[in-house]
């Protein structure tokens, strides 16, 4: 996850595993005041965004949610909903090297 200055934020997904993803913004600096959790694969409509911006509105927070969320809203509200992008890193590339190999062997 890319660092960022503290935001105060409602964070919001539709994930299988939401508490890691607001752990992981509290880690990278964000002060999560509010969350909600949608079921996972989550198709966002009209009225689940205008419920999150003015409740955003309401705390006076900022939208934020994952990049796997953001494609399954449509494009004109990207530009008050941040994402979080995440970036993979290996420990011990070698181990990865072998998984790959068997996968690839089988």
């Amino acid at each position: 996850l890319k660092k960022n200055q503290n935001k105060k934020v409602l964070a919001f997904c539709g994930i299988a595993f939401p508490n890691k993803f607001f752990k992981s913004l509290k880690n990278i600096g964000y002060e999560v005041i509010k969350t909600k959790v949608f079921p996972d694969h989550y198709r966002y409509n009209l009225k689940d965004i205008i419920k999150l911006k003015n409740c955003a509105k309401n705390y006076e927070l900022k939208l934020i949610t994952t990049e796997k969320d953001i494609v399954r809203i449509p494009k004109k509200f990207h530009s008050f909903i941040d994402k979080v992008e995440i970036e993979f890193q290996f420990r011990d590339l070698s181990k990865i090297q072998k998984m790959i190999k068997n996968l690839i062997d089988k």
